[in-house]
């Protein structure tokens, strides 16, 4: 070869490469994502044996231990809940037995909790290192697996935990354990009926889903940070607390708006915050371990680390208000391009944009996030929220 040829060669060969890349790169992506979406089927057909064994879908939290003596053992969630029935038996069966001295095994000192299962990762999420969880007074230290699926709770979403009325000895700050429909602060707080998921260990039959399950979404996922503390300018990834960013109590921004003070948090707040903590390089928040977590301590029936919602559209703005009661608004989100896989409560899997209709006729970028928790009936986040809620009353149906 000349050096004129060997020039041509080496330039063909570029150009090649350069209209090869892209299709290599689209056929892996769309590998991984058949394989996440076989893994939400996966899912999804765990709730329904899970729901023929037990007569109805898990409690967003159950206490599995008699007795617990530790917070942790009050609020295993869904996944933990369905571990038998995706062929996770093991990992299940480790958490039932006692310490040396007898007690009750606490969550996070055990191995499966320490452990990313394979059924619950998706190949696209690259937030994959174990969390730690803290430092032990010998310098050993605990983790916590990760998990990139989680249950979806409606098109609203508070914190769901058990009520002090079903255990003892709580050291947990008070819960509110009764439904007052002429309290808001209370039915925030109580068995979330807007999704097809129940909490306080009340196990929600498919007959309750009067939306009906192929109009309702069950399972998504969400994207993790990398590693404990990463701070990230993608809104997908973590949390943000808008009280802090906004300089707003969170007691005026999700208290009923019948009360004096009240403000309301709204879906462009959310984003205002994120924009402020970002110009400001997180400047404003107080600690990291907790508004970055979202995707770790997969047996935890925590909201804010293992719930979603359809407040927000998918891959946007994920915002927590208050870590005592849980009030957050945490969107699925996906390493997908331009969108998440969702399960439907009659076990199909469908990708759904992110470009999905997510505001009803009338509502704007300054309706309350939490109205729709106020006011019952049909979601006000448009076809995006009426696949959220699972009682809205609503007639839309997936694209």
């Amino acid at each position: 070869f000349t050096l004129v040829e060997l020039l041509v060669v080496i330039a063909i060969i570029g150009v090649l490469i350069a209209l090869l890349l892209p299709a290599v790169q689209a056929a892996r992506e769309a590998a991984r994502r058949m394989s996440c979406s076989n893994k939400l089927k996966q899912l999804g057909l765990a709730c329904h044996n899970f729901h023929d064994t037990n007569g109805g879908f898990p409690a967003a939290n159950t206490t599995y231990h008699p007795n617990p003596a530790h917070a942790g053992q009050r609020r295993f969630g869904i996944l933990f809940g369905l571990c038998p029935f995706y062929e996770q038996e093991a990992a299940y069966q480790s958490f039932f037995g006692t310490t040396p001295d007898g007690g009750p095994i606490i969550q996070y000192d055990w191995w499966p909790v320490q452990t990313n299962l394979a059924p619950l990762m998706c190949p696209a999420d690259t937030g994959i290192e174990l969390w730690l969880e803290n430092t032990n007074a010998d310098g050993s230290q605990n983790y916590s697996g990760r998990h990139s699926y989680n249950p979806v709770y409606g098109d609203t979403m508070f914190n769901v935990r058990l009520r002090p009325s079903n255990y003892v000895g709580s050291t947990d700050p008070p819960r509110i354990f009764s439904w007052d429909e002429t309290d808001l602060t209370v039915k925030y707080e109580a068995d979330n009926p807007r999704s097809a998921f129940a909490a306080n260990e009340i196990k929600k039959s498919i007959e309750s889903i009067s939306d009906g399950t192929s109009n309702t979404i069950i399972f998504s996922e969400r994207v993790g940070v990398s590693r404990r503390g990463e701070h990230s300018s993608d809104p997908k990834k973590g949390y943000i607390n808008p009280t802090a960013e906004l300089g707003i109590s969170s007691d005026d921004l999700i208290k009923p708006m019948t009360e004096s003070g009240a403000i309301g948090l709204t879906r462009s707040q959310c984003q205002q915050a994120w924009e402020s903590a970002l110009s400001s390089n997180f400047a404003s928040q107080p600690g990291t371990s907790w508004y970055n977590c979202p995707g770790v301590q997969w047996a935890s029936g925590a909201s804010a680390v293992t719930g979603l919602c359809t407040v927000m559209p998918p891959n946007k703005h994920a915002s927590i208000v208050t870590n005592t009661r849980g009030a957050n608004v945490s969107p699925p989100s996906s390493n997908h391009t331009g969108g998440v896989n969702c399960t439907f409560g009659d076990g199909s899997v469908r990708f759904i944009s992110e470009t999905i209709n997510s505001l009803t006729n009338g509502e704007t970028e300054a309706t309350r996030i939490f109205k729709s928790c106020e006011s019952g009936g049909a979601s006000p986040w448009g076809v995006w929220g009426a696949l959220g809620s699972a009682n809205g009353g609503e007639t839309a149906t997936p694209p």
